[in-house]
């Protein structure tokens, strides 16, 4: 099961949360081969992990996938593949790549405790902050 294409319960509202779910619906450019989703979706409940708790994990996987593209796209001045993203200021672009990585750790805070242990969501987090700090830095290489 594929979650919806939306960040909400986000603590953000108005135009911010407009663009990030126009940036996760329309933004093709960025978005995960939907065959991964499924894949991903299939081995959690392979896995035995509720519905609930895969939703979570597998919206937090799609948003910081497409913020790793996104953002890499911004830092080599790619097409960004949407033409409403690319008529964008530079910090406002740089403030919805800031806000999907945000997007995708409040997703994994939300996995379920009971079925996902502590320690294993604090390693994931903590893999995905360095990851995207790689990410960063291999600009300045």
């Amino acid at each position: 099961h594929i979650p919806p294409r939306r960040t909400s319960p986000f603590p953000i509202e108005g135009e911010l949360q407009a663009a990030l779910d126009r940036l996760l619906q329309q933004s093709e450019g960025v978005a995960p081969n939907p065959i991964w989703l499924d894949a991903i979706a299939r081995i959690g409940t392979t896995l035995g992990a509720d519905s609930q708790s895969s939703a979570h994990f597998l919206e937090a996987w799609r948003v910081l996938y497409t913020l790793t593209l996104y953002l890499d796209h911004l830092q080599d001045g790619d097409t960004l593949g949407a033409l409403w993203l690319e008529a964008l200021a530079p910090p406002l672009q740089y403030q919805l790549a800031f806000s999907l990585y945000i997007a995708a750790q409040h997703a994994l805070a939300r996995l379920d405790l009971q079925d996902v242990p502590a320690s294993r969501i604090v390693r994931l987090q903590r893999f995905w902050a360095e990851s995207v700090a790689r990410l960063a830095n291999g600009q300045y290489q």
